[in-house]
């Protein structure tokens, strides 16, 4: 069992980015980019000795080298096998992989002593945010470019309508690149992945599935059309490009940020189709949460509830179906706008959430914002859900429908 140091440098993962798969590459991999300042490894054998790495600890890692792995800590022959869980404790890092050493396999347990918060939280990531044309998306985008961060804006028209929705300043930076994207199209989600590949060496740090719309009004008038069309915007093409893309995201150790909705929590007449859409993508991000955090990759969800962005004028309407619908309907289209222009948030507040998930250490799996999805999640806690279902029927009823 030994121990040793790499070069006692500030060093960046850049060396594990350009595919460096030697011992000293595996020393400097970290979580988000980190900068690292001084990193030491401890090479044992596939059964762990806890003891031992508390003593490097406690000895504030006064390493002992060993001339054997000293002189063949670069051989090719070192490949990683698998990575485990970074996890964090008392301001060191500890990541671990498995390495096929020739014919042996080891543990590779890296001890990695973090900057402070200020200098690594701080590092350019290179950002893909779909729906970036409009609202929460094109916020973010520009709070991504001006935090100093690498964006590709996907919409659809790519680069020449992105020259048209964003000024010439943000262009100029070199930060911002544009991919022509449709979300219900599979070949057009395969392509973004791609783009990755080719434009950043397959290094993506964040996903931002943003893109998405409402499909409004009863159940009974929607065609089979366009409910599944409002699937495959909202629910599918978020889980086909976060698949396309975690090939790049494990090599980053990097997050997905999905957004959702409050409707994604909580059941609303006329949003039926929405809701399900939602619903469906709660389910899967908490399903990629767990799956994915032994291998360094965040989740999270964000939830926002009303809030003025083009939302209500990107709705999609079926038909009444019952009679009885259509007076309701044309309250329901009303009571949307004016939620919207008076009692709606503020979108930069979503934005500005969307650039702390990004730079943060840690994400928490939900992020719930907005006064009114705050207010029904606390509904939701705090009622029997019979009191609830009760509730929201009755402020629909002499709110939303009433002529």
């Amino acid at each position: 069992m030994v121990i040793f140091r790499s070069p006692p440098q500030s060093m960046l993962y850049e060396g594990w980015r350009a595919g460096c798969q030697s011992i000293s590459g595996v020393a400097t991999a970290s979580s988000d980019l980190r900068q690292i300042r001084s990193t030491s490894c401890l090479v044992q054998s596939s059964s762990p000795n806890d003891g031992v790495a508390r003593d490097a600890i406690a000895g504030s890692l006064d390493i002992r080298r060993n001339p054997t792995i000293e002189a063949n800590r670069n051989e090719e022959s070192m490949k990683p096998v698998s990575w485990k869980r970074p996890t964090e404790s008392f301001g060191i890092l500890f990541r671990s992989a498995v390495i096929q050493h020739g014919a042996e396999v080891v543990e590779v347990l890296a001890l990695a002593r973090l900057s402070c918060p200020s200098e690594t939280q701080g590092m350019s990531k290179r950002i893909l945010i779909t729906g970036a044309s409009r609202g929460f998306g094109k916020l973010a985008v520009e709070r991504l470019i001006a935090h100093g961060h690498e964006v590709a804006a996907a919409l659809r028209g790519g680069e020449e309508r992105g020259r048209s929705l964003f000024n010439a300043e943000l262009r100029s930076t070199g930060r911002l690149h544009f991919i022509d994207l449709h979300v219900d199209r599979a070949e057009s989600l395969a392509s973004a992945a791609e783009w990755i590949e080719r434009h950043w060496n397959g290094h993506l740090d964040v996903l931002i599935n943003n893109a998405g719309y409402g499909l409004m009004g009863p159940l009974e008038g929607q065609t089979d059309a366009q409910v599944r069309r409002q699937m495959e915007v909202n629910f599918f093409g978020p889980l086909t490009l976060t698949r396309a893309c975690l090939p790049h995201l494990r090599r980053a150790q990097g997050r997905v940020i999905n957004i959702s909705s409050i409707a994604g929590l909580v059941g609303f007449p006329f949003y039926g189709a929405y809701n399900a859409s939602k619903f469906a993508l709660e389910a899967i991000s908490e399903a990629f949460y767990y799956e994915l955090r032994d291998v360094g990759v965040q989740v999270a969800l964000v939830e926002p509830g009303s809030f003025r962005t083009e939302f209500s004028e990107a709705a999609e309407f079926g038909e009444a179906g019952d009679e009885r619908n259509v007076a309701k309907i044309a309250a329901f289209r009303k009571r949307m706008d004016t939620r919207r222009s008076v009692l709606s948030g503020d979108p930069a507040q979503v934005a500005d959430l969307l650039v702390s998930l990004c730079e943060r250490r840690r994400m928490p799996l939900r992020n719930i914002i907005g006064r009114d999805a705050n207010s029904m999640m606390l509904v939701k806690r705090l009622l029997p859900d019979s009191w609830r279902v009760a509730l929201v029927g009755r402020i629909f009823d002499r709110i939303f429908f009433r002529s």
